[in-house]
């Protein structure tokens, strides 16, 4: 509690930045559903979703992390539907833990028998997202630890979702993440809510001539966190 009410109050001190983050965000989900208008039922089937992974969640920051460190829920619910509504082929999460889980449930699901990896720059980290993906009754295979990614540097990405290490470890892949998508391939990437990792990831998304779309409307927590959707390359 304590928690968000010390959000709120940081909220409350930029009401104005929070109202145009909130008008670009609801902006920027009408352009995106213009150019997929299927993410118009990726949308709609986030309710479903995050009933389905609810129960896993409270598990996953009840006994493994904690709600601050873990993925939203909000971000989970449109990373699982999204998952189902595009089908992509090849997946990758970087930064491992409830977003491993979300995507190997779309993989036991989906008919198109999609391959996913989990990568994370902590190797003790890995061990633990292992014991919860067993517990889980997931598989616990396709696990590299940052920056040994050998296994996957050849293969290009229908998705990706980053939110790998701290801020500057999550800059400092956004190349490797650009030159790893695939001609139809989107990144997520999560906690855009920090300022600074913002200008940092929509510049190279420029650079990379890769679009970029808030999903402030869809993926907004009450701690204030969000993701943005980059995609597809422009080559």
């Amino acid at each position: 509690m304590k928690t968000k009410s010390r959000t709120l109050a940081k909220r409350l001190k930029h009401p104005v930045r929070e109202m145009l983050l909130d008008r670009s965000g609801r902006n920027d989900l009408a352009r995106l559903e213009q150019t997929l208008p299927e993410l118009k039922d990726c949308a709609a089937g986030m309710d479903a979703c995050a009933a389905l992974l609810r129960p896993a969640y409270r598990h996953y920051i009840d006994n493994v992390s904690n709600d601050f460190m873990a993925a939203s829920l909000e971000s989970s619910a449109f990373l699982y539907s999204m998952a189902r509504t595009m089908q992509p082929q090849t997946i990758v999460d970087l930064g491992s833990g409830f977003s491993s889980l979300v995507l190997r449930r779309y993989a036991a699901e989906a008919s198109n028998n999609p391959v996913i990896w989990s990568v994370d720059d902590h190797g003790g980290w890995l061990e633990k997202t292992a014991e919860f993906l067993q517990y889980m009754e997931c598989p616990s295979d396709n696990l590299l630890e940052w920056p040994n990614t050998s296994t996957i540097d050849d293969i290009k990405f229908d998705l990706i979702f980053h939110d790998m290490g701290n801020m500057n470890t999550r800059a400092d892949a956004l190349p490797w993440v650009t030159d790893h998508l695939s001609e139809r391939g989107y990144v997520i990437l999560d906690d855009m809510h920090k300022s600074e990792y913002r200008k940092k990831a929509l510049s190279h998304m420029q650079q990379a001539d890769v679009e970029c779309y808030s999903l402030r409307a869809l993926t907004h927590d009450y701690l204030g966190r969000f993701a943005v959707m980059a995609g597809p390359p422009k080559r």
